[in-house]
């Protein structure tokens, strides 16, 4: 990290409430201080020479560095990410680089003790492109062929949920994980599937894939054709999985014709979907009660209406980002100073280009925002300090 990044990074964590932090003299404390804290955007595409996306999401997120996957028109998996050693964007293509099978989906990247990346392939199969912590090299394997797990449906999700995992919503409508075992000397690991609707009795999944992520325990949200959000998370006391429908507890209004809620650790668990009114919903764990409890986002902002699904993170505070029926992006955030939720316009703030994607928000040493746009270009949004 350069010293400006760095002096960006200590005001941004001073202005987000986390309180000062330790600087190294009092000329950074100076020059930190006097930096203004905005939104800037970047043209990933054009900055790292990547080819155009085809259609589907880019997915970002941190792995060691900021890493955006997406899919391209001939199936290949590209990866635009920071070089730690120039601090700019640079491009690889994946595939070309492991030989592994095209993609017919969303690639999901994830960081799980090294940066992975999952996806489906034409054979049904689940693959994973993953950095070799031995040769620091991508190398691809057959999630698949390796645990005897059914055939897919949609694109899977990873996650690292005490170990690294892969949830995915089977041919038989069910939905599987796949997880990876390391024993505790290091010297062994292996695969292994488990059918978490067989376990638990949860209904069937009806969305495009189950989002899986760490909430304190392992979570697996999802829609299913009662329209309600449902949840498969380890019990914390007996160590196995149970479901739980959290429409049925909440009284939360039912889910969208395709739903595919999304869950994300911010200071509680937090699930986010789009309603039937076209509104995006929160259902949250209460921090003083412990029970789930539901919220609608956009009556308590007047936030604009989503065209697409939200998606939620934990970046300094929560955030919910969108696209509008303007093909704007926005974000739905909880404002550090009131604790209330607060309404903003990422496009118009920054003069990004229209979204033909959702969005997708993590936390890249910063709050970044990530998305297709209408040019076929991968964008982002993100913090950006200046002086």
């Amino acid at each position: 990290m350069t010293r400006l990044e760095r002096l960006r990074y200590m005001a941004y964590l001073n202005w987000c409430g986390r309180g000062r932090p330790a600087y190294d003299d009092w000329t950074d404390w100076f020059h930190a201080e006097r930096i203004i804290l905005s939104y800037s955007h970047t043209d990933l595409t054009l900055a790292s020479g990547a080819p155009p996306v085809a259609a589907g999401n880019p997915m970002g997120y941190m792995g060691d560095v900021p890493r955006v996957v997406y899919g391209s028109e001939n199936s290949h998996i590209h990866e635009i990410a920071i070089n730690p050693q120039s601090r700019t964007w640079g491009h690889l293509d994946l595939t070309a680089a492991t030989g592994a099978p095209g993609s017919d989906g969303y690639p999901m990247g994830y960081m799980g003790d090294v940066p992975r990346v999952v996806y489906g392939s034409w054979d049904s199969h689940i693959h994973e492109i993953a950095i070799n912590p031995q040769s620091g090299t991508w190398r691809h394997f057959d999630l698949t062929a390796a645990t005897g797990a059914p055939g897919h449906y949609g694109s899977p999700m990873g996650y690292m949920g005490q170990v690294p995992r892969t949830v995915f919503w089977g041919i038989d409508n069910h939905i599987h994980e796949i997880i990876h075992k390391i024993a505790t000397n290091r010297q062994s690991e292996t695969w292994d599937h488990f059918d978490l609707t067989a376990a638990t009795g949860a209904p069937g999944n009806f969305g495009y894939y189950p989002m899986g992520y760490m909430g304190e325990v392992p979570r697996v949200v999802y829609g299913s054709q009662d329209a309600h959000i449902h949840e498969i998370a380890i019990n914390p006391q007996s160590g196995t999985w149970r479901h739980f429908d959290l429409t049925a507890a909440t009284g939360a209004p039912l889910a969208n014709s395709n739903p595919d809620p999304m869950g994300y650790i911010g200071e509680v668990p937090r699930v986010v979907y789009r309603g039937q009114d076209a509104h995006i919903h929160e259902i949250a764990i209460n921090p003083q009660s412990g029970t789930w409890r539901h919220f609608d986002l956009m009556a308590a902002t007047g936030a604009p209406v989503t065209l697409g699904r939200p998606m939620g993170y934990m970046g300094d505070v929560p955030r919910v980002v969108y696209r509008g029926q303007d093909a704007h992006i926005h974000e739905i955030a909880i404002n550090p100073q009131s604790g209330t939720w607060r309404h903003f316009d990422l496009t118009a703030a920054t003069g990004a280009p229209l979204a033909d994607s959702d969005p997708m928000g993590y936390i890249g040493e910063i709050p970044r925002v990530v998305y297709r746009g209408q040019d076929a270009h991968i964008h982002e949004i993100a913090i950006n300090g200046a002086f």
